[in-house]
C-alpha cells in the first residue's frame, strides 16, 4: 500500500490543469526538470509506516487510521487558510492543524528510516540488560531464556514497531501540540506575477527551535500564499512588508534548502539549478560543522 508523506491534498495546489506535478530534482549534479502523472504518484513510499508481526487487517493502520484521517482534517483548515478566512477557528480545529504540521516533516522516509534503525535496537539493548534476577522474580522461577528471548518469542511487534509508536507518540505529544496552537498564525499572499511559490517533500521549514521566544514555522500553502506560526510577531511583521518579489525568493530558496528529493512548483531551470547547487553546499557545510 502506498504511503502518503506529502498529502495529496497538499500537492494538487501545484499540479497543472491536467493535473501533472511539475517538479525539479538534482541527479548528477544538474537540476532535472519532469512532470509526475498525477498527486498519487509522489510524496509517497510503498509500506512507509506498515506495522510488523500483526494481523493482515491492522497492517496499515498507522497511515489508514491516523495519518488519512488527519490528512482528512487537515485539507478542510488548509481550504480556509487558503482563502485567507479569519481565523475563527475552534481550539479542535487548532488542535488538528498543529498536529499536522507537528507530522510535516516526522513522517517522511528519511526520519521513519532513523527511527527504525535506531529505536528497535535501543529496545533490544534494554532488554538485554535486564538482569536474570528481576524476571526471575517477576515469574516466580528461573527461566531457561532472557527477557529479549522471550519478547522477540512472544512480543515481536512490540520491538519491529516501536519507532512507530515513538513517532505516535511525538506528533500528539500534549505539550507541543498546545505550544503550536497558541502561536500566532498568520498566512501571507504573494501578489508578483512573475514568481510563485514552490513547496517540497519536506514542506515545513523553521527559525530557530521550539524552546526559543522567536521560534517560527513557515508552510507554503499554495504558489500564492504562505501559513507561519510565530512565537514572536516580529518575523512574520517583516516578511509582511518584504516586497513580493523578495519575499518569494527568500521564501523558495529555504524550500530548496528543506527538500529532500524533490521540489514542486513551476521555476526556470537557471533558478533551479543555482538554489540546488547552494542548498547542496549548505548541507556539506552543515555536515562538516558535525564531524
Amino acid at each position: 500500500m502506498d504511503h502518503h508523506y506529502v498529502p495529496q491534498f497538499y500537492l494538487k495546489q501545484w499540479a497543472e490543469p491536467d493535473g501533472r506535478v511539475p517538479n525539479y530534482r538534482w541527479i548528477r549534479n544538474r537540476a532535472v526538470f519532469g512532470r509526475i502523472p498525477s498527486t498519487r504518484g509522489t510524496g509517497f513510499e510503498p509500506d512507509l509506516y506498515a506495522q510488523e508481526h500483526v494481523p493482515t487487517e491492522e497492517k496499515h493502520k498507522v497511515e489508514t487510521g491516523f495519518f488519512q484521517v488527519l490528512d482528512s482534517k487537515a485539507a478542510i483548515i488548509h481550504a480556509r487558510l487558503t482563502r485567507q478566512e479569519r481565523f475563527t477557528f475552534t481550539a479542535e480545529e487548532r488542535m488538528d492543524w498543529a498536529m499536522f504540521l507537528a507530522a510535516a516533516n516526522a513522517r517522511t522516509p528519511d526520519k521513519i528510516a532513523h527511527l527504525k534503525a535506531t529505536l528497535p535496537e535501543t529496545v533490544r539493548a534494554n532488554l538485554r540488560n535486564t538482569a536474570p534476577e528481576e524476571l526471575e522474580q517477576a515469574l516466580g522461577y528461573k527461566p531457561p531464556f532472557t527477557l529479549l528471548e522471550w519478547t522477540e518469542r512472544n512480543f515481536p511487534g512490540q520491538i519491529a514497531n516501536f519507532h512507530l509508536r515513538m513517532l505516535l507518540k511525538f506528533v500528539t505529544r500534549g505539550d507541543l501540540i498546545q505550544q503550536f496552537m497558541d502561536m500566532d498564525w498568520t498566512v501571507h499572499k504573494v501578489r508578483s506575477r512573475h514568481k510563485e511559490l514552490l513547496t517540497c517533500d519536506r514542506p515545513l521549514w523553521y527559525v530557530e527551535n521550539p524552546q526559543h521566544p522567536k521560534f517560527t514555522m513557515m508552510l507554503t500553502l499554495s504558489p500564492r500564499t504562505v501559513f507561519i506560526a510565530a512565537k514572536n510577531t516580529d518575523l512574520a511583521d517583516k516578511m509582511a512588508a518584504t516586497p513580493s518579489m523578495k519575499l518569494a525568493r527568500l521564501i523558495n530558496e529555504s524550500v530548496f534548502n528543506r527538500a529532500y528529493e524533490r521540489v514542486y512548483g513551476r521555476t526556470t531551470m537557471e533558478y533551479a539549478q543555482k538554489c540546488f547547487r547552494l542548498s547542496r553546499r549548505n548541507q556539506q557545510r552543515r555536515n562538516t560543522v558535525r564531524q
